[in-house]
């Protein structure tokens, strides 16, 4: 009898482990041939026995187990469908393109709708609920055309969500981005209809539009939280109609053209931070976005070109409205190459003036700032003296195993005392490292390094040389950045993205070479890179997207998508 026993466990054992390891239970579906094909085709699926799998009897509901669509597999929705723990696998594609068949979710275990690969809803269809609370999970792509989100959604970090064609999208539910959001408008519509519904940005939004679009409060109770990126990448508008908005102190708000709400007084809550351009660049505001608020802004001046091409700028437009500048601060940071001039860093252009004094302010040497509470309707920041007694030279940030060599050059230097290594890993908030003495007098070319032993492996690294000379006055270098990746130097890293004018090439490999292309396939720049910083103009460029391919020992390693302002 327990001979008899054992032997039934060690048979039972022998059947479920291989399910076990592959996470099978019986009941399970997955496609059974690349495709396409349509979800209601018996063919395209395979069923599990609790053993193998075998040709399915029917297609799939949400009385069954996991449902897989594999990778290089595609399926098409041509009829509304009621499904559970439905996963998309890496390289596989669920298109939900076929007016009226909706993709409605049952609300079980985990995450009823895993995407991994990609997920195209469209053709105003709505990604529904059945009842309960079910949940996505965009770790790939998910394609937002047109149509109706009413389940809870979140895009992982490396996830992206595109939000494109001349169609409303409708959010009934929750939508938490810790990725990347690119909502892009043609020639009408394309807003972002609310209802019901919270967005959350913990990622990067960009928008890329071709046309002014909105958030709508349609009806309801709705949010929008900023603790992340958005970016705007176009001179268009983006309007927040009555919509409740937080840009929180972890926000920013970047980039062109105007971020506006309706009415123009509508109650808004910013913490946050604002960055004109992609450094430098020029946009606009309606007043209620930092009258009033405690949010910070970040003004950087490069040369003596222009509000837009040469320093940053921010304008307000509301309208015979007052912009009060009590609570917020204001940091202006420069290239040390600037001239000596006037720059006016902000404008009141729709008829009011700046009231109250700012919390801080934060110039370079031998800046001044001219403002009068109550009366300026500009605030003018101006150069007056050259402040610094040493001339730059290189400076590179180069990763060695788990090390980041820094080195920098000299030019000539006049009483320098000594250069502060600073460490980042926001490329906001740095910290010394370590301090290194200077020659201090100097016309040759001095050369200087210092080893970091103790980077972050796990994200970007970003680094600055603060200058000080004898007399106590101090100066910032260019950053530089390594970038690591789960452990691993990450070969090429450009920024910013987008850009204006230069893209500037972080090399942390030997025998890198870049091929810069238009979307046609059309060869731009073909350079070969030595470890180190180089930089792409891209200035005499038309707007729009560019493909970046990286390749080392003429293999192939990544492609990156280039935005061109």
């Amino acid at each position: 009898m327990n001979q008899t026993f054992t032997y039934l466990k060690t048979l039972i054992a022998s059947l479920l482990v291989p399910a076990m390891l592959l996470g099978q239970t019986a009941g399970d579906y997955r496609t059974a041939a690349a495709g396409p094909a349509s979800w209601s085709t018996v063919a395209a699926w395979e069923t599990y026995d609790g053993a193998t799998w075998n040709a399915a009897s029917s297609a799939p509901t949400f009385a069954d187990g996991v449902i897989t669509i594999r990778t290089g597999h595609t399926i098409n929705l041509t009829a509304s469908v009621t499904a559970d723990q439905l996963v998309i696998e890496a390289g596989a594609t669920l298109n939900n393109n076929t007016g009226g068949a909706n993709l409605t979710l049952n609300d079980g275990a985990g995450d009823d709708l895993t995407v991994s690969g990609t997920y195209l809803l469209r053709a105003l269809n709505v990604l529904g609920s059945s009842g309960g609370t079910p949940t996505v999970l965009v770790n790939g792509t998910m394609n937002w055309f047109s149509g109706t989100v009413q389940v809870a959604t979140t895009v992982a970090p490396g996830g992206i969500l595109n939000l494109d064609l001349a169609f409303d999208k409708i959010l009934q539910n929750t939508l938490t981005n810790n990725g990347t959001l690119n909502w892009t408008t043609i020639t009408s519509n394309g807003n972002i209809d609310m209802r019901g519904a919270t967005l959350t940005n913990n990622g990067t939004i960009n928008e890329i539009f071709g046309i002014n679009a909105a958030f709508f409060n349609t009806s309801g109770t709705n949010s929008f939280v900023n603790n992340g990126v958005f970016n705007k990448t176009t001179a268009q508008t983006v309007s927040i109609n009555t919509l409740p908005f937080t840009n929180s102190a972890t926000g920013q708000l970047k980039g062109i053209g105007t971020f506006t709400s309706s009415p123009a007084n509508f109650s808004i809550t910013n913490a946050g931070n604002i960055y004109p351009g992609s450094s430098p660049g020029l946009v606009t505001f309606a007043n209620n976005f930092v009258s009033g608020k405690t949010s910070k802004l970040w003004i950087e001046i490069l040369d003596g070109s222009g509000a837009g091409t040469g320093h940053d700028k921010i304008n307000f437009n509301t309208a015979a409205t007052n912009v009060d500048v009590s609570g917020t601060t204001l940091v202006v940071t420069e290239n040390t190459s600037s001239p000596l001039q006037a720059y006016t860093i902000l404008e009141n252009t729709g008829g009011g003036v700046f009231t109250g004094s700012f919390a801080t302010v934060t110039l370079p040497l031998g800046y001044s700032i001219t403002y009068t509470p109550g009366v300026s309707t500009t605030v003018v920041v101006t150069k007056l003296a050259i402040t610094l007694p040493a001339v730059w030279g290189d400076f590179t940030a180069i990763a060695r195993g788990n090390q980041v060599n820094l080195t920098w050059k000299t030019l000539q230097e006049n009483n320098v005392a000594d250069f502060v290594v600073e460490y980042s890993t926001n490329g906001r908030d740095f910290s010394p490292l370590t301090t290194v003495a200077a020659v201090g007098n100097s016309s040759s070319v001095q050369q200087y390094q210092y080893t970091h032993n103790l980077p972050d492996v796990q994200k970007t690294n970003y680094y600055r040389i603060r200058q000080t000379d004898m007399d106590g006055k101090s100066a910032i270098s260019a950053i530089r950045l390594v970038k690591f990746n789960k452990g691993n130097i990450v070969a090429l890293t450009a920024t910013p993205n987008p850009v204006r004018d230069r893209l500037q090439l972080s090399v942390q490999a030997d025998h890198i070479r870049v091929v810069l292309t238009d979307l046609s396939g059309r060869t731009i720049e073909n350079r070969n890179l030595q470890p180190g910083n180089h930089e792409l103009n891209m200035s005499q460029l038309a707007p729009g997207m560019y493909q970046l391919v990286v390749f080392q020992n003429d293999k192939l390693i990544e492609t990156q998508k280039i935005i061109k302002q």
